[in-house]
């Protein structure tokens, strides 16, 4: 295929160095890295408040864009209504989850924790049918409720995970995946 994007072998098979395409290899890269956050994210609350391990996030995240944005020549909006709509992303999307999560993990363990976080894309999913009032096609049906399904039986699987997690902590996590939904209906007519 042009691009790069995937090589056929003779045999009709696909050539490892082509099935694994940049996007793929970054998606994976990117897949290792938020499943090690919730690690990371236990580990810390052993030692701060889950308070200062969300601030700690958004800091460190907040250096990262500020870096890729000067290395780009770009710069940051500092209008009234862009700083408005930034803390209306911030507060919904980073930390009010991020705090959420944090203390989530001081009561569940952080695979119950990564778990119940996989629900974010189906509460866009719903979310995004309800807020522009877009019926759902039986496809996209089905994918919720695979997914449904594949975070219960993923959170089920770890029984031991369940039984000596609170009640609190796990919706608190399962919460988290919520609020990480609603700026995403937010952002696409007002930051994109």
């Amino acid at each position: 295929m042009a691009g790069g994007v995937r090589t056929v072998a003779a045999d009709g098979g696909c050539a490892l160095s082509g099935c694994l395409t940049a996007w793929v290899r970054r998606l994976f890269l990117l897949a290792f890295i938020w499943g090690w956050s919730f690690l990371f994210i236990k580990v810390a609350v052993a030692g701060i408040t889950p308070t200062a391990v969300a601030w700690s996030r958004i800091a460190f995240g907040a250096l990262v864009l500020v870096a890729v944005l000067r290395h780009r020549g770009d710069r940051i909006p500092l209008d009234a209504r862009s700083l408005r709509h930034f803390a209306v992303v911030a507060l919904a999307g980073n930390i009010v989850p991020f705090s959420l999560l944090a203390w989530a993990e001081t009561h569940i363990t952080s695979a119950l924790t990564a778990v119940l976080n996989a629900s974010t894309p189906l509460y866009t999913a719903v979310l995004a049918a309800i807020a522009l009032r877009e019926r759902l096609r039986p496809a996209q049906i089905a994918g919720l409720a695979v997914g449904i399904c594949g975070v219960a039986i993923a959170a089920g699987g770890g029984a031991s995970d369940l039984q000596r997690s609170s009640a609190a902590g796990a919706a608190a996590a399962a919460c988290t995946g919520l609020r990480y939904a609603i700026p995403s209906g937010f952002m696409s007519p007002h930051l994109v």
